[in-house]
């Protein structure tokens, strides 16, 4: 052979690092580099490699010609041209040909919308279902649920819904974001209420909300904690015990509705209010508010929904979380911040 050229890429395909080199041999030993070149990309170095086997093409088999005692005959001249040819496209393959491995495979990373009061539960079930399927990662967005509608029909990326109403997750399958065969309660919830714990108020049942002067937060009527809050008034108003004014009374006292749940115990904890209506597991992580049970007969059973969504990039693995709610470990978890278990 009367030459070589050689070259090799790092990188990422994007941002790559490129070196070719033309050798020649020496007698007695095996090769000496003649040329060195470095380039930024590919195309930069497909393009001198392409100069380079031009002037080759040219002056190389007339260098040859001087070298034998015979003239080189046309055919002879195209048969050397083909070689170089050849040569050239083993040079330009080795050139591109990456060093090592270098793709790297990426984990998958489900992103999982979530209610509000699921923030510690669903924290701690993250946490026990990466390890129970290596190499999959969780990543949680908490807000109400009406929010998260609101996110999703806008464009945001995610692959699990888990709402605390079957209101949003029914808007959720008109947006076609799931499918409805695929949605399913996972957990159930109940209200109570909550007042700060110096209880300034003398706040003691539910009948006291609608005593004139108190400052009652609640959430929003979009927001499932106030719906849920909505529906426990009403029941107690349409009750001898309360009488049909109540509901009216009581809302004449509310001064702020929240976005999501976790303001109104915010807003309770921090004495901004006198009291508020939340879920039974927003407490189970505070000892900053005291907790009012409200009667059995007028309370709400209020279910949590969960479904893949149909544009999720990770369907397998949406599934899998899903699944995993059912779970005995997962309900254990649910139990234990609150809420009940479904059927």
């Amino acid at each position: 052979m009367w030459g070589r050229c050689a070259g090799k890429c790092a990188g990422d395909g994007r941002n790559d690092r490129c070196t070719a080199y033309i050798l020649t041999p020496v007698p007695g030993t095996s090769f000496r580099l003649l040329k060195q070149s470095k380039f930024q990309t590919m195309h930069q170095l497909d393009a001198w490699l392409r100069q380079t086997v031009t002037a080759a093409f040219t002056f190389f088999p007339v260098y040859l010609s001087t070298c034998f005692p015979v003239q080189l005959t046309n055919q002879t001249m195209f048969s050397l041209r083909y070689t170089l040819s050849l040569l050239a496209i083993l040079c330009l393959l080795a050139a591109c040909m990456p060093v090592g491995n270098t793709t790297r495979e990426t984990a998958p990373q489900l992103t999982v919308f979530a209610a509000a009061s699921l923030s510690e539960a669903f924290g701690e079930i993250g946490v026990a279902f990466e390890a129970e399927h290596p190499g999959t990662k969780i990543a949680f967005n908490f807000a109400g649920s009406q929010q998260l509608l609101q996110q999703m029909a806008q464009g945001a990326k995610a692959d699990i819904f888990a709402a605390a109403n079957q209101t949003q997750m029914d808007k959720a399958i008109a947006e076609q974001l799931v499918e409805s065969a695929n949605a399913r309660i996972f957990a159930e919830n109940r209200m109570v209420i909550v007042v700060p714990k110096q209880n300034l108020a003398a706040i003691h049942s539910l009948a006291d909300l609608a005593t004139p002067g108190h400052k009652l937060v609640l959430a929003a009527k979009e927001v499932p904690a106030g719906a849920y809050a909505l529906q426990v008034l009403e029941k107690a108003g349409a009750s001898a015990t309360f009488g049909s004014d109540f509901a009216t009374s009581v809302l004449g006292n509310v001064v702020s509705y929240e976005e999501n749940v976790r303001a109104v115990l915010t807003k309770v904890i921090l004495a901004e209010a006198d009291a508020g209506i939340v879920y039974q597991s927003d407490i189970s992580t505070t000892t900053e508010v005291t907790a009012i049970e409200i009667p059995e007969a007028l309370n709400i059973a209020a279910s949590y929904w969960v479904a893949p969504l149909k544009a999720s990039a990770h369907s397998t693995q949406a599934q899998q979380f899903v699944d995993f709610l059912f779970s005995e470990k997962a309900q254990t978890i649910l139990t234990r911040y609150g809420f009940t278990k479904v059927a």
